[in-house]
């Protein structure tokens, strides 16, 4: 997030390309996705405060935000890891590079409550892809979640799929990407066999993936295609939904041995929350017989 002096308001958004060239006037411009915003716009960033991005890593430029000797550690510790994500879940094989058509990538290095994350990206506007779109929960949805989860007494709980785009199935197409310089092998490109973040239709191989899981367990609404259930002689059992990688469920000791310990062994997961945590900017706060939501955050 950016903001231009110390009393304009933060403004969210995420970094799609750059605006122009490394050695050009526009050396600090970016195409930004404002959160909210249709349209991505271009944002020169020399003059603004910005909050999470330590930089950005292609070919011929590193364009810094904010470093240190200290970033530079962390920065190196968590390109380490994602990598190491990489091979964990076979994500590419190695093969020479004979004139292949090839997506170039980059390093995202950003900074959340202290811990830096490196993220390698690939140029996916390179590629003509095929076809993107892939749903998310409708908050409609959300709120009936929370009302069924109330009036049966159910523990509703969340939890979040690491590095989700590694781990869905094959892509069924040739893919050739261009690893970033300080990995790069000569003569040697990757083929890739899994969806890598910057792909045009890497949220939707993921949403495939996830929710054809889902469907051979649990029935998928025919009004919310994130929303499954688990029914029992005509008796529900658990709800999951689904946004991405952030999954929010509650059900009985069946759903959550039958779904959901099906799910943490299928995938591997960051993360889980219950009783008091947030999800989707919503502050979830659930005891006895109530849910409490609210975003102070987006206040504060």
């Amino acid at each position: 997030r950016y903001k231009d002096g110390d009393n304009a308001e933060w403004t969210n958004g995420l970094i799609d390309s750059r605006a122009g060239k490394a050695t050009g006037t526009l050396k600090n411009s970016y195409n930004v996705q404002i959160d909210g915003e249709d349209e991505a716009q271009v944002i020169d960033f020399t003059d603004k405060e910005v909050e999470r991005l330590l930089c950005i890593e292609e070919d011929n430029l590193t364009f810094n935000v904010e470093m240190s000797k200290e970033s530079n550690t962390k920065i190196r510790e968590a390109k380490e890891l994602e990598i190491k994500k990489f091979g964990e879940f076979e994500v590419y094989k190695e093969v020479k590079d004979t004139g292949q058509s090839v997506v170039s990538s980059r390093w995202i290095i950003t900074e959340k409550d202290s811990k830096v994350k490196a993220r390698l990206v690939a140029r996916g506007f390179e590629e003509n892809y095929p076809r993107s779109d892939a749903p998310t929960i409708n908050k409609t949805s959300l709120r009936l979640l929370f009302t069924i989860a109330t009036s049966k007494r159910w523990q509703l709980e969340s939890l979040d799929i690491t590095a989700a785009f590694l781990q869905s199935e094959e892509i069924s197409r040739d893919v050739y990407l261009k690893p970033p310089a300080d990995i790069r092998k000569n003569g040697i490109i990757w083929k890739l066999r899994k969806p890598v973040y910057g792909l045009g239709d890497s949220a939707r191989k993921w949403y495939l993936t996830l929710s054809e899981y889902l469907k051979e367990r649990c029935i998928m609404s025919k009004l919310d295609k994130c929303v499954f259930k688990q029914m029992e002689n005509g008796k529900l059992q658990g709800v999951v939904v689904t946004h991405v990688d952030d999954l929010l469920y509650a059900g009985t000791a069946k759903f959550q041995k039958e779904i959901i310990a099906g799910i943490r062994k299928k995938f591997k997961i960051s993360r889980m929350n219950a009783g008091i945590f947030t999800y989707l900017g919503w502050n979830v706060h659930q005891e006895l017989e109530t849910i409490k939501i609210d975003q102070r955050n987006y206040g504060d």
